[in-house]
């Protein structure tokens, strides 16, 4: 299915057109590459077109990205074990190379730098620790040794204690290095980290483990343990959050989060569609 602008090819399965060695990318000129994500694609209002990567990994002014490509140390090994960290000028689609080692994925391009996470394959099924990629000098500080990071952003990091079912959220204060335990759902439920509001308060699905066809509970955090669940299904775990509130694809279509309600703002569903950018 083609985006309104022919910028983007996108299916019902990935979301994504796959170029000849299986990297998501446009199919509009200039040809723009990036890496798999969650979504796997955004539309940029800076450069009016589709990227082939997740919003976060697009700098604040919307005309640049990161993205990370895995390559073999040998030609002869079996996996890409190593990453080459790329910066994307959307005013000329120029891409560059800032960093090679790791592996590491991209995990959110801020203004103070490209944040990147390590992971065990390109691939990226697990990741430990955070660090900091300068985009000019390609200079890069170690800002956590361990974590498995799921979201940056305003100065925070967010972490949750392991990879599959996790049951704790914890927020990083990447300048003074505290951390808070935000969430705590031991042996009532697993979590997913979501996304944050405009105030950096962050959203989490809950998943019962009792059973029972229990539907899953989107749970708002304004404060250290003082969950507040606005909505139940089974939301994606990406959301997008500008002037109007905080967008999420649902079991039924599209919601908008704002000033304390939760609304129904289209009916295309989570198998077809995910808030893909911010409005003005």
């Amino acid at each position: 299915m083609e985006g309104a602008d022919g910028h983007f090819t996108a299916d019902r399965a990935g979301g994504y057109l796959l170029n000849s060695e299986g990297t998501p990318s446009t199919s509009a000129a200039p040809l723009l590459v990036g890496s798999f994500g969650t979504p796997s694609g955004s539309y940029d209002r800076a450069a009016r077109r589709w990227l082939p990567v997740s919003r976060d990994n697009v700098r604040s002014d919307g005309l640049a990205y990161a993205y990370a490509e895995g390559y073999k140390a040998k030609p002869s090994d079996q996996l890409e074990s190593l990453t080459r960290i790329h910066v994307v000028s959307l005013a000329d689609g120029n891409d560059r190379v800032i960093f090679s080692g790791g592996p590491y994925a991209v995990l959110a391009y801020e203004p103070e730098g490209i944040y990147i996470v390590g992971v065990h394959y390109y691939a990226g099924e697990s990741s430990n620790g955070l660090w900091r990629l300068d985009p000019a000098s390609g200079a890069v500080v170690s800002i956590s040794a361990n974590g498995y990071f799921v979201h940056v952003g305003g100065g925070v990091g967010w972490t949750l204690d392991r990879g599959i079912q996790p049951f704790v959220l914890t927020r990083l204060d990447l300048k003074t290095g505290a951390t808070q335990v935000w969430a705590d759902v031991t042996n009532v439920a697993w979590l997913s980290f979501v996304g944050v509001d405009g105030s950096g308060n962050p959203f989490v699905l809950q998943s019962s483990l009792s059973g029972g066809g229990q539907p899953d509970v989107l749970v708002m955090f304004t404060s250290p343990m003082n969950g507040t669940p606005i909505a139940n299904g089974n939301f994606s775990l990406s959301s997008i959050t500008d002037a109007h509130g905080s967008w999420f694809s649902g079991p039924d279509g599209i919601y908008l989060y704002s000033s304390g309600t939760m609304r129904r703002v289209s009916s295309i569903t989570s198998g077809w569609g995910y808030p893909a950018g911010a409005c003005l």
